[in-house]
């Protein structure tokens, strides 16, 4: 009787067991392969209108177990193997995380828009399950966002206004093809657009302003310093069998984020603030790159990064982990390629750059790794440049490699090589900004580098007006202007995304580059350097992003602005807005924006333009004002 009064007791326990580790949240019958939580840290700022008069930035948090779990489904083969054995094991075929997201404007308690159909992205279901009719959510509701394995990840939302609609969207009439109507009015079952909860509903008397444009076009604004947008969010797993519908298990709410009148401040990054990476398990993986080995080390993401990158990168910041290697005795640390964005995974180090061009790490020999953050931090979109800031070093990791590069080993103490303390040939200094007289090899370097999609120190539109000029599903051209003295160019490119490192594409003498043997619906980006007979920069090009066809998104065909016969004259001391704006080339389709229309003066002797496009004269004279979207296309003012 004891030992049968045991054995009920051990499996009740195991039972509690089991029903403590779910998630909240989540129902008793759930077997999922991680515990599911809420978006762990959220931040909220608004984009000073660089997409919509209405238009916020959310960044969210993934803790450090969903981050990898979700890195293994986006690894190497044996990687990915893992995620699928972890997901069959729970009696399903796939796996994947989308991200929900509500709003309220003033009532955090009671204003918020999540319905029943969200806990199905959503549609209603039949009785087995399955989806059944259209999305029943509203124009800013977000139900299906893609989740990754990044720690900080973002959306824009309550994205609308002329930027996005071609037509008067509050004051027009009910048509087949006017959306915008819809977006506002709502709809039934019965409409052709199916079932849409409009803005006009969700939004209450006295939460916004209805203005137009120059244009005469009608859009909302919300007075931010009158009123506050409170943001929450949720995952949804979505679980697919191999027979029968889909299952849906969504998290609890995450903590609440506002923008406007009542948030709260923000605390920056200090240097004293900023902690040295977590890092451990360095070793060589069966992997290479480009002939030479791959290594990976494991970074644990400490609470404080995972908020720190969140309210960063909200902003417009970037919070980066930074590598640098050296074989053991010699006394050049190398900045070294590979993941850079904050994850809390095995990231993946290119040991190619440890020796120099010549020369050769012989195999068995020790590596040291050390890294650091490198924070950029802005007081708000577009704001205030905070400046830069490194975390100390973490301490130093070390493993043994495989042979590295080609050429005299960096430990040959023989005449004209290094020296036996393994000191290697110096490289020429590396550059910060592209300016003009930089050699081929440091531009290549500085380029490569680069950690993100934003515009280089340095570049200048109004030097190669590089732009697009054609794309296709598989192909995009840029095209840009010859000045006197380039004897060849450059091009550089890849996928836009921060994750994406650029790569040296080609080098041509015409005007015209096509890269080819693209995906399709991808957006990408190029940087064009010109450089003279001798090898030296004569200028880059801003960033130019272009996407391929046969996606959801479109390029912008021209720019306007409020100049007339595109010409303003001022006297001293006056100042004229150019209120540019970009028109995409698709009324179907819409630009993903990657960059906001951005401005230059060709002398600023005689008229200033800010980032806003107000342009100020300074002094006697003529000069040009350009306004370029984000793919090259300008208006010269």
């Amino acid at each position: 009787m004891k030992g049968l009064c045991k054995k009920i007791l051990c499996i009740l326990s195991a039972l509690v067991l089991i029903v403590c580790l779910l998630p909240a949240g989540v129902k008793a019958d759930t077997k999922l392969p991680f515990t599911l939580k809420a978006p762990t840290h959220t931040s909220l700022s608004y984009l000073a209108g660089g997409d919509s008069a209405t238009s916020l930035n959310y960044t969210y948090s993934i803790d450090n177990e969903l981050s990898e779990f979700l890195s293994l489904k986006g690894g190497e083969d044996d990687k990915r193997a893992q995620f699928f054995a972890k997901v069959n094991a729970c009696g399903y075929d796939d796996m994947w995380v989308v991200l929900q997201v509500d709003w309220a404007i003033d009532d955090k308690e009671n204003g918020w828009h999540y319905i029943d159909c969200w806990d199905t992205l959503g549609h209603a279901t039949d009785a087995d399950g399955n989806l059944v009719g259209p999305t029943r959510v509203g124009y800013w509701d977000v139900v299906d966002s893609d989740v990754s394995d990044l720690t900080s990840q973002n959306i824009w939302i309550m994205r609308g206004s002329p930027s996005n609609f071609e037509n008067p969207f509050i004051d027009s009439e009910k048509t087949v093809d006017n959306i915008d109507y819809y977006y506002w009015n709502g709809s039934t079952e019965e409409d052709p657009q199916g079932y849409i909860l409009g803005l006009k509903t969700q939004l209450k008397d006295g939460q916004y302003i209805i203005d137009k444009d120059a244009d005469g076009l009608s859009y909302i604004r919300i007075d931010y310093t009158a009123h506050t947008v409170y943001v929450r969010s949720r995952y949804v797993v979505v679980a697919r069998p191999a027979e029968g519908a889909d299952k849906y298990y969504p998290s609890e709410w995450s903590e609440v984020s506002g923008y406007g009148k009542d948030a709260p401040a923000w605390t920056p990054f200090t240097k004293a603030t900023l902690p040295a990476p977590s890092v451990s398990a360095l070793t060589l993986t069966s992997r290479e790159f480009n002939g030479d080995p791959v290594a990976e080390y494991k970074l644990t993401v400490q609470d404080v990064i995972s908020k720190g990158v969140t309210e960063v990168e909200n902003r417009g910041g970037t919070l980066v982990i930074e590598v640098e290697m050296r074989a053991k005795g010699t006394d050049k640390w190398k900045t070294m390629q590979g993941d850079w964005e904050i994850k809390n995974a095995n990231l993946e180090v290119k040991l190619m750059s440890i020796p120099d061009e010549g020369y050769m790490v012989p195999d068995g020999s020790e590596l040291e790794m050390r890294t650091r953050f490198r924070c950029q931090q802005y007081a708000s979109y577009g704001g205030e440049d905070l400046g830069e800031i490194y975390s100390e070093y973490s301490p130093i990791l070390t493993m043994k490699t495989t042979k590295i590069g080609n050429g005299k080993s960096i430990y040959d103490t023989s005449a004209g090589t290094p020296d036996g303390t393994g000191s290697q040939p110096s490289n020429e200094p590396a550059i910060t900004s592209l300016d003009e007289g930089a050699t081929v090899t440091q531009v290549d370097a500085f380029v490569k580098a680069l950690p993100d999609d934003n515009d280089p120190k340095g570049t200048i539109f109004g030097y190669l007006y590089a732009k697009q000029k054609k794309n296709a599903a598989d192909s995009v051209t840029i095209t840009w202007k010859q000045p006197t003295g380039a004897a060849y160019y450059v091009i550089y490119g890849t996928k836009c995304g921060k994750e994406n490192r650029y790569e040296r594409l080609d080098s041509v003498k015409g005007n015209t580059y096509v890269n080819k043997g693209l995906e399709k619906g991808v957006y990408y980006k190029y940087i064009v350097s010109a450089f003279n007979s001798s090898d030296k920069l004569l200028g880059s090009s801003k960033v130019v992003h272009v996407t391929t066809k046969g996606g959801k998104f479109c390029n912008y065909k021209k720019v306007t602005t409020a100049a007339k016969k595109d010409k303003v004259t001022l006297k001293k001391g006056k100042t004229f807005k150019l209120k540019a704006k970009a028109v995409s080339e698709s009324k179907k389709l819409t630009v993903k924006v990657h960059r906001k229309i951005c401005y230059e003066s060709s002398d600023i002797k005689v008229a200033t333009v800010d980032k806003s496009g107000k342009i100020k004269a300074k002094g006697k004279g003529k000069c040009y004002i350009l306004a370029y979207a984000m793919n090259g296309a300008y208006k010269k003012i």
